[in-house]
């Protein structure tokens, strides 16, 4: 179906399935937030555990249970609440799957591309934001990972020259030194940056 409907829009099926990714209304990468009575609904999106939803009152006090008068007289919007939370659930291990195969297909886009898709999707970003990505720049290319709004190297220096006219690819610690992929886990420790799956400290055999 993908090929299909992928072949009729003029693009291949990857790019697809990137731009089809649901964003549930999400404002800002990685936080839910619902209205719910006079409470909302608020999660923070993890890439490797479940989100655990609190519960805001208008006065800014939270708790992690169900309050009680929405059980009575909001019991439909509680169950699409509960619907979503299980729909993204089920989304975020796809799209660490899916991020990780990368290291197989060699796909590579523009910066543009590139920000739509993984930087700035509501939901893409909780897993993008965490792996390393090779930025080809002119004729070199910079290791960087997104780091409070910006590209930083394994060194913590900021990425320079970045424009659309750049490109981005995931980093394979095989095409790094050994100094290198040290440093990249210095980095992850340093800043506490739990990856989604295995990248700087994954195993490689020659």
């Amino acid at each position: 179906a993908y090929v299909r409907a992928a072949g009729i829009a003029g693009m291949t099926p990857d790019d697809l399935i990137e731009i089809a990714v649901p964003d549930f209304g999400m404002k800002t990468p990685g936080l839910y937030q619902e209205s719910i009575g006079d409470f909302t609904a608020q999660f923070a999106l993890d890439a490797n555990r479940n989100p655990q939803v609190m519960w805001i009152k208008s006065d800014g006090k939270s708790q992690g249970s169900v309050p009680a008068d929405l059980k009575k007289d909001h019991a439909d919007a509680l169950k699409a609440l509960q619907r979503r939370v299980k729909e993204i659930e089920k989304l975020i291990p796809s799209i660490r799957s899916r991020l990780e195969h990368l290291f197989l297909s060699q796909r590579s886009w523009n910066l543009k591309e590139f920000r739509q898709r993984f930087l700035e999707h509501p939901v893409v970003a909780v897993v993008a934001r965490k792996l390393i990505w090779n930025l080809t720049i002119g004729d070199q290319v910079v290791p960087a990972i997104w780091h409070h709004g910006e590209f930083v190297e394994a060194d913590a220096a900021a990425v320079s020259n970045v424009d659309d006219s750049t490109h981005v690819s995931i980093w394979h610690p095989m095409e790094a030194s050994v100094s290198e992929v040290l440093q990249w886990r210095t980095w992850l420790e340093e800043n506490q940056v739990c990856q989604p799956f295995k990248q700087a400290h994954r195993e490689i055999y020659v």
